[in-house]
């Protein structure tokens, strides 16, 4: 048995058995696995083409930073969302590209300005979106990729309010849509129309399971700290 032998098998040795480590003169202690995770290049050539645990995700980063800023996160939202408007805004009976003039264009942008305060006043917030709208359609012009300002708006209640008190505002902004939208000449209200209501359900269902969600998880954490503060009461009762 050679050197490099005899030496990797002592630290094997070592490593397994801490009394050796000791009698040697040299504390044993304990080397912790990595915890971080590999690179690309270490993951593919471990042959693990099937786990995507251990690749960082790197987004979770970003969406926790938008979390701790939300003042930030509901800026880039609103300015993500005018570019979109001004992207679809054309003439009325128009498709997309056929661009309105400049007052067409800022009415566009400005639609998504309410989204700026959207969690101090989701309420008037969906309702700021929605005259914004049917100011939009009133005076000729037409969105051809949609209008997700208001559906942001409508989520926005749906998540922070009850049933009762998100359908009337939700209700109102629903029928302005309708409203608007054929008396400013829509090419196909029927389609619009079908589109608009399976865009509003997925809105106010997605909404109202997000605001199910965050009262379970408030009434856990309630229960939880009332279970430690009693059992610190039980504790301090016992010493006494």
């Amino acid at each position: 048995m050679g050197d490099h032998s005899r030496q990797t098998l002592s630290g094997r040795t070592a490593r397994s058995n801490p009394s050796s480590a000791a009698a040697g003169g040299k504390p044993w202690r304990y080397a912790p696995r990595r915890t971080t995770a590999p690179v690309v290049a270490d993951w593919v050539s471990a042959g693990q083409a099937g786990s995507f645990a251990s690749v960082p995700v790197y987004g979770v980063g970003v969406v926790r930073g938008l979390r701790m800023h939300p003042v930030l996160a509901d800026n880039l939202l609103a300015a993500a969302v005018a570019v979109f408007l001004l992207a679809g805004a054309a003439v009325r009976g128009g498709e997309l590209g056929d661009r309105p003039g400049a007052f067409g264009l800022v009415l566009a942008a400005v639609g998504a300005a309410p989204l700026l305060v959207r969690r101090r006043f989701p309420i008037g917030s969906l309702l700021a979106v929605t005259a914004l709208m049917g100011a939009f359609y009133l005076c000729g012009f037409r969105a051809t990729l949609g209008q997700p300002g208001i559906l942001i708006a409508a989520y926005t209640v749906w998540a922070r309010y009850p049933a009762s008190k998100a359908w009337p505002s939700s209700a109102l902004a629903m029928a302005a849509y309708e409203a608007t939208m054929i008396a400013g000449g829509a090419s196909h209200p029927v389609g619009d129309s079908v589109i608009a209501l399976l865009q509003a359900s997925a809105t106010i269902l997605i909404g109202h399971s997000a605001h199910v969600r965050a009262n379970r998880l408030r009434a856990t954490a309630e229960r939880a700290d009332r279970a430690e503060r009693e059992i610190e009461l039980e504790a301090q009762q016992a010493v006494a």
